[in-house]
């Protein structure tokens, strides 16, 4: 059997996380022919990479060990998975139609102009 190669693997890995699909799915997509184990085993490898190489760079959190212990228990407590002291997500603001030449730029896939969010909740 050949290898999966490393630009197969950063594209199912960039295609799951797009989509939030399962991992079956992302496996059939394009015929890749990535079986869901094979997607499992590739996104671990992958976020594992992300996590020891990008997100030290990028994600910050000046939380002394009490706060961090706090946010741990607020999580847990919501949603019942251990061990999260912060959540990102994104949405949509709905904004005036902007100038015809950036519209493009502006237009959401749920069929209105806006600016998107990302929102930080420690």
């Amino acid at each position: 059997s050949a290898a999966i190669t490393p630009l197969l693997k950063i594209c199912a890995t960039l295609r799951f996380l797009a989509t939030g699909s399962y991992e079956r799915c992302v496996g059939n997509v394009f015929l890749l022919g990535l079986s869901q184990p094979s997607i499992s085993k590739i996104l671990e490898e992958f976020l594992e990479i992300v996590e020891r190489t990008i997100c030290p760079l990028w994600i910050k959190t000046r939380m002394s060990p009490t706060e961090k212990q706090k946010a741990k228990d607020f999580f847990f407590e919501k949603s019942g998975v251990p061990g999260i002291i912060m959540a990102i997500d994104g949405t949509h603001v709905r904004i005036n139609t902007p100038k015809k030449d950036i519209r493009h730029a502006y237009f959401n896939r749920k069929g209105f102009y806006s600016s998107n969010a990302l929102v930080v909740s420690a």
